[in-house]
């Protein structure tokens, strides 16, 4: 697999744009590394297409960004398989292409497209897994300032952006459905998301908090997200804010995990309590380990150990836990006082531990598969580039 020269690279990747009738950029984590979202900003308006994020990128973007079609990946929007596979051309900027975004069936992500990706890291270019038809081994802010110079905003990808638009309205992540009791974490997350401001920053940690908070925030400009990724990290969530609040004073942060979670680094609660932090600590009480009897619900047969009150995981009186530390304590039971709630532990810079009792069964939604999405998007193909 060769590495190209820079400047044929550019030109080959102007070459393959001229030739596209859908590309798609996958945007990932490396932007923000790069120190490249003003310039990435700069290359969607020059280009027009439409864009989806990586997990971890997802900030990187306003959700109202035209071209932003948000999360894509085995936990991502419910639509963004059908787009994946309408394109023809896949330019990935700063993200690896991880099983978590393509999928366990690594030869059916977008099978059909020609695909460009850039990474810093010739190792990524070089594993085994998607098939990569123009590697480029660079830095993503040079090759992006590099597209930015050439790029005449000649290109017209109107009718394709607008139909991923559609989609993207058409298959919203919180449907009416999802108002209800025992509240859905869906629900829930979309309205701390609604009710959140410029100044927040959401921390997130495994599980389905992690899973649905990324399929829910709709982030803006100056809102960020930090989270542990693909490790998974229970317990992360409490230092991870802690460490946010400490770098970025005028925040609040918003910070969600689970009531299994919780334990692991349960005594750092005395450092938010000690320092007075701006920390909203939202811990999802859904009976003990929701993800956990997903997977032996799915895998086993419904065989559980360990994963709730019956099988030997005993929920906590988060109460007593919140005074033991020092906290202000708040409890959410009912999807109709969550909007009335959050105003009021938002409205200051106190810390606060809220206790959310939502479904013990909640399932985490995945993408549709592209048949069952019926908006079709009809045109011509790319042109596959001959590699040298």
């Amino acid at each position: 697999m060769p590495i190209h020269d820079l400047e044929k690279d550019i030109d080959l990747i102007l070459h393959a744009i001229s030739q596209s009738h859908r590309p798609l950029i996958v945007a990932g984590y490396g932007i923000r590394q790069g120190n490249a979202i003003n310039d990435f900003k700069e290359l969607l308006n020059l280009l027009n297409a439409p864009v989806v994020l990586s997990r971890l990128g997802i900030d990187i973007l306003p959700f109202s960004h035209p071209s932003n079609m948000g999360l894509a990946g085995i936990k991502g929007s419910r639509y963004c398989k059908k787009i994946l596979k309408s394109a023809d051309l896949i330019i990935s900027l700063g993200s690896r292409l991880a099983v978590p975004f393509v999928g366990h069936e690594l030869d059916a992500f977008s099978e059909s497209a020609f695909r460009i990706v850039v990474d810093i890291e010739s190792a990524e270019l070089k594993k085994s897994g998607v098939r990569i038809d123009l590697p480029i081994n660079a830095d993503v802010k040079t090759v992006i300032n590099k597209l930015n110079a050439k790029l005449s905003g000649s290109f017209n990808f109107n009718s394709w952006l607008s139909y991923c638009q559609s989609l993207k309205e058409a298959y919203p992540m919180v449907t009416e459905d999802m108002v209800k009791d025992p509240i859905d974490l869906y629900y829930f997350m979309s309205r701390v998301d609604a009710l959140s401001g410029a100044r927040n920053v959401l921390v997130t940690d495994a599980g389905s908090n992690y899973y649905v908070g990324g399929q829910v925030f709709r982030f803006e400009n100056g809102q960020r997200e930090l989270t542990s990724g693909t490790f998974a990290a229970m317990g992360l969530t409490i230092p991870l804010a802690i460490g946010a609040s400490v770098a970025k004073k005028d925040a609040q942060i918003l910070a969600i995990t689970g009531d299994g979670s919780l334990e692991l680094n349960i005594q750092e609660l005395k450092t938010i309590s000690y320092y007075g932090l701006n920390i909203k600590l939202f811990v999802i009480n859904n009976g003990g380990y929701v993800s956990m009897r997903n997977w032996q619900d799915s895998v086993f047969e419904g065989r559980r150990i360990g994963s709730d009150d019956e099988t030997g995981a005993e929920s906590l009186d988060l109460a007593k836990i919140a005074d033991a530390f020092g906290l202000r304590y708040a409890v959410i039971t009912g999807h109709e006082e969550i909007d009335e709630k959050l105003k009021v532990i938002m409205s200051d810079d106190q810390p606060t531990f809220v206790e959310v009792f939502c479904d013990n069964n909640q399932k985490i939604i995945e993408p549709f598969s592209p048949e069952k999405i019926n908006l079709e998007y009809r045109t011509g193909g790319l042109t596959w580039i001959a590699k040298s």
